[in-house]
């Protein structure tokens, strides 16, 4: 079974997945994925480069921050980068097996329920009140710049996890959910 695991920027994906490798629990980070695949050679760097030009890679990878500059400045750069990435990533949960539980942290599926639904058995979405908003502005990003408002409010979800609390008792609450909640 594949769960998607979704929220906003800060709700707490992150916690989340960590908290499940403590348990030997079944994960997969799409980011991570997109780290691998934005090496040199691999498919992720050969589409930037293909899509992009050379100016966005070294030697060694994808450039992220120069990548990020771009599609923070140009939104039909941004529309070409989720064109390039998006399937790669959907080629890639789609060989998951869904004989065994497994959890995919997939931020954007909240951007593209669309694009992505059918990978997926459940959708688990992680919200926070708390949410630090301002986080974008931490990173020196204006909250209304293209690809930051994701909204969680009209998502389709099986399972919702709010997190309004301490670290501590967030990871309780992910530990009562997965010994609560039958797969």
């Amino acid at each position: 079974m594949k769960i998607c695991v979704t929220g906003k920027m800060g709700s707490g994906k992150t916690t989340f997945i960590n908290v499940l490798r403590k348990t030997n629990t079944k994960v997969f980070v799409v980011d991570e994925y997109v780290n691998e695949i934005y090496q040199a050679k691999k498919k992720g760097y050969k589409a930037i480069v293909k899509n992009f030009g050379i100016n966005y890679v070294d030697d060694k990878s994808v450039d992220k921050k120069k990548l990020l500059n771009l599609i923070l400045s140009d939104k039909i750069k941004l529309e070409l980068l989720e064109n390039t990435i998006n399937p790669l990533i959907y080629k890639r949960i789609k060989k998951i097996s869904n004989k065994e539980l497994i959890f995919i942290e997939l931020g954007t599926y909240i951007k593209f329920e669309n694009y992505f639904k059918d990978l997926f058995d459940k959708v688990l979405l992680i919200r926070s009140k708390n949410n630090k908003e301002n986080k974008i502005d931490n990173k020196n990003y204006k909250k209304d710049h293209i690809g930051f408002e994701l909204n969680d409010s009209n998502i389709k979800y099986d399972y919702l996890i709010e997190n309004n609390q301490s670290i501590q008792e967030f990871e309780n609450k992910i530990l009562k959910f997965l010994n609560n909640t039958i797969f």
